[in-house]
């Protein structure tokens, strides 16, 4: 059986697009990370559960690796891993939304915000404005 590499070769640079036009919303701060993660979970989405967490948070306007390093160490002592059990490019988007995740949703509210303020629906509904 034969691969049609033209086609799987269009779907990467599609792929690619995706994660690309997304990422850079965010850091024109057109969307939020929320708003990501929640187009993640959709089927057209499915590129952009190939980003770490850390190139989505450094993708934030006015964050960058410094703070996207300590909020997915914060992630990481919250879940009561080691850095070598979980490199941080293991910790996608598509690791977040597993529904296996076993509290990783939680302590990513945790991680990124006030851990005293999760609102329903996350990951898949918008933040609710103050």
């Amino acid at each position: 059986m034969a691969v049609n590499t033209v086609s799987l070769r269009e779907a990467r640079l599609r792929a690619s697009a995706t994660r690309t036009g997304w990422r850079l919303a965010l850091v024109q701060g057109l969307v939020s990370v929320e708003q990501v993660i929640a187009a993640a979970a959709t089927e057209d989405g499915k590129p952009l559960r190939r980003l770490t967490l850390r190139e989505v948070l450094a993708s934030r306007p006015g964050c960058g690796d410094v703070q996207a390093n300590r909020v997915v160490a914060r992630l990481r002592v919250l879940l009561g891993v080691k850095p070598d059990e979980l490199p941080a490019k293991r910790m996608t988007v598509a690791w977040l939304l597993d529904g296996r995740a076993s509290g990783r949703a939680e302590a990513w509210a945790c991680a990124v915000g006030d851990p005293t303020t999760v609102y329903a629906g996350f990951p898949f509904a918008e933040r609710p404005q103050l």
